[in-house]
């Protein structure tokens, strides 16, 4: 969770398939509770049905996640920048750590995210959520992956 409460985490998300690097526009302390808006653009490709509704580069949106501490968890709504009536998502995560098994071996973090993820969009909004959030699983899984990398040093 400190990791994700870091704005210079956040400038090593580069290079990943399915979302721009991200922004990091705020951060707030507040005792056990951290703030953050990041903003996110989505990159990948969507099925051309979509396309011809929803402009791909306009799908840019602020997370706004506030993580409690010592609850080891964190509450996450999707602002869309574009689209707001047709892009609605929110999210619970839990952090839960995991002792190392043998001596000498790291200790670590699962993350269990659960959310809702809907688009409107007439006769396609069911193959835009797909693409989204396929790109968003992505997402976490090659943020992860950075996390570990990042924690290791």
């Amino acid at each position: 969770m400190a990791l994700l409460t870091d704005p210079g985490f956040y400038a090593h998300l580069t290079g990943l398939t399915k979302v721009a690097p991200p922004e990091v526009l705020d951060r707030v302390v507040d005792g056990a509770t951290v703030q953050m808006k990041v903003r996110y653009r989505f990159i990948a490709d969507l099925p051309s049905a979509a396309t011809a509704i929803i402009d791909p580069a306009r799908l840019t949106w602020i997370d706004e996640t506030t993580f409690d501490l010592a609850a080891r968890s964190s509450r996450t709504v999707l602002l869309p920048d574009h689209y707001p009536d047709r892009l609605q998502a929110n999210a619970h995560t839990t952090f839960e750590a995991i002792p190392s098994a043998a001596p000498g071996d790291p200790d670590h973090t699962v993350r269990a995210v659960r959310g809702t993820f809907t688009v409107k969009v007439p006769l396609v909004g069911g193959k835009v959520e797909k693409a989204l959030a396929s790109g968003l699983i992505e997402h976490f899984a090659e943020e992860a992956t950075v996390a570990a990398t990042r924690l290791r040093r």
